[in-house]
């Protein structure tokens, strides 16, 4: 066992894993986690290309039982001698670009790897080290794990014990990370304005509000991502933790070239699932509707194009214009995985038909035919598929888009009673006969708390995480409401989103960013 600092490593007597152990940065308390040699191998430094894309260059299929000889703390200001000592040739060698093999090179992972880096080295700044460029690191006290291995070569890794903490999958590190991404009724924007004692309904009924004029329009570039984007970073913040949020001042264009979306769009990844509608879609009253959303009547809660395999991510809905009487039409939200995680607390036997049964989404017209099947609840993929205590990572719901459900016919009673039974905790507009006996209150109570209502005047855009939220409206009367949309594609968004957390040096275990809704937890 090597002691330094605030690490302890301890090899196991074969060399098949490590245990290391050290005191937690928030608690203080000390912690332990184990770590297996076939994954420090896989995710070794010298087994990542050093390059910007940062792939990895070995699959892990090629790891061929390498054991762990020796395990030690090694300090930054260090462990250069060490290396060159333990491996005298690498003093001489020159860096081929070329020769991007596991023990080809020495590598330590200096620049440290950035915030949110899913690699064990730096991949914007390719961390190569050798006796003439290597550069310690300006924490002094930064500690790296040393691993010998027992090849013939006796390779050598270093791990940055930062990064190491960050990808921990030890029980309590699992525990810990669920309770930062699962979504639960207490994450709603709706119980944050019930908790505040000073909410008394304020403008947009609770929602965060940006300035279109202090949004960044151009194209956002790695140099503007560093540098400016604020408005942009707070929106997409406000989104990703609460689910949607309002735009306020838009200009009224709505001729494609002209919209506040296009610029919106494109400064979040570009506009996405425009097949079927175009760039962006015009949501009004017309005589020949073809669509229940072109006429006056209510929509009930549902996500769009969940026929998708990928249904789109971010939905703008820009208010142009409405009727001046303020006869209805308001837009509802509410939060579809934190009704999900309320829905298994409150009917559990429901809970697991949702889960385990696949429901059949369809999308049919003259000119196309879609299909997707998957469950309305989605589970994160663990060892134990039977346990419905898993953390929930989707829902998918849009009643007006599916199809005949093609399950069992021993489950098909009980499937429709959980249908029913779900959807009244999700519309605040069902009669409460939709539920079952005493379940009903519960569950149009919580419809009825927790769904957002707003009547979207001229110039305001409604924002909103479609795979998180469901969306509708109320009925209303006349001809004037005119509402422009327009999806941007989830991973490119939340890409962008990653990348101004990144350069904004926040640390990833002081940001809470709950699951998006695509199906994956958050990491």
């Amino acid at each position: 066992m090597t002691t330094n600092h605030d690490y302890r490593v301890t090899k196991s007597r074969e060399g098949d894993f490590i245990i290391l152990s050290f005191s937690d940065t928030t608690s203080g308390i000390e912690e332990s986690s184990t770590f297996h040699a076939p994954w420090l191998w896989s995710n070794a430094p010298e087994n990542v290309a050093r390059t910007h894309e940062g792939q990895r260059v070995h699959s892990p299929s090629e790891y061929q039982g390498s054991l762990i000889e020796s395990a030690s703390i090694t300090a930054a200001e260090d462990f250069i001698e060490m290396s060159i000592k333990d491996q005298p040739e690498f003093a001489k060698f020159k860096m081929d670009q070329t020769k991007i093999c596991q023990n080809d090179v020495l590598v330590i992972p200096n620049p440290t790897p950035h915030n949110g880096c899913f690699h064990s080295i730096n991949t914007f700044q390719p961390a190569t080290c050798t006796s003439d460029n290597w550069k310690k690191p300006k924490d002094c006290d930064h500690w790296f794990l040393k691993v010998i291995w027992n090849d013939d070569q006796k390779s050598i890794s270093f791990f940055d014990l930062e990064w190491l903490q960050v990808w921990r999958y030890d029980k309590v590190a699992l525990e810990r990370k669920r309770k930062s991404t699962e979504v639960t009724p207490y994450d709603t924007f709706i119980h944050r304005n019930m908790r505040d004692k000073n909410f008394s309904k304020p403008r947009y009924s609770g929602l965060q509000d940006f300035d279109y004029e202090r949004l960044q329009m151009d194209e956002i570039s790695e140099y503007q991502v560093t540098t400016k984007c604020d408005e942009f970073f707070r929106l997409l913040e406000a989104v990703f933790l609460e689910g949607a949020a309002i735009i306020r001042n838009a200009p009224l264009d709505y001729k494609e070239s002209l919209s506040p979306l296009t610029k919106i769009g494109s400064s979040l990844g570009g506009l996405s699932h425009t097949s079927m509608y175009g760039n962006i879609f015009h949501v009004k009253p017309r005589i020949d509707a073809s669509n229940i959303a072109y006429t006056t009547r209510p929509l009930a809660p549902h996500q769009d194009l969940a026929y998708y395999e990928s249904k789109p991510g971010l939905q703008f809905l820009h208010c142009i214009s409405t009727d001046n009487d303020h006869s209805g039409g308001e837009s509802t939200l509410i939060d579809a995985m934190a009704a999900a995680h309320k829905f298994r607390d409150l009917a559990p036997e429901y809970f697991r038909v949702l889960a385990t049964c696949s429901a059949t989404f369809v999308k049919q017209r003259h000119d196309l035919q879609m299909s997707y099947q998957r469950p309305h609840i989605v589970l994160k993929v663990d060892d134990n598929m039977d346990d419905m205590n898993r953390e929930i990572v989707a829902v998918n719901w849009s009643p007006p888009f599916e199809g005949p459900t093609v399950i069992s016919s021993d489950k098909m009673q009980l499937y429709y009673k959980a249908y029913a039974a779900f959807e009244q905790i999700l519309n605040d507009s069902l009669p409460n006969h939709a539920a079952h006996h005493a379940l009903r209150d519960e569950l149009s109570n919580y419809a009825k708390k927790f769904t957002w209502e707003y009547r979207l005047n001229p110039g305001e855009i409604l924002v909103f995480n479609n795979a998180r939220m469901l969306h509708g409206r109320r009925s209303f009367k006349g001809t004037k409401r005119h509402l422009v949309g327009a999806y941007t594609n989830m991973e490119d968004t939340l890409s962008k989103y990653r990348v101004m957390l990144r350069y904004r040096n926040i640390p990833t275990g002081l940001r809470r960013i709950p699951n998006v809704g695509n199906g994956s937890i958050y990491l």
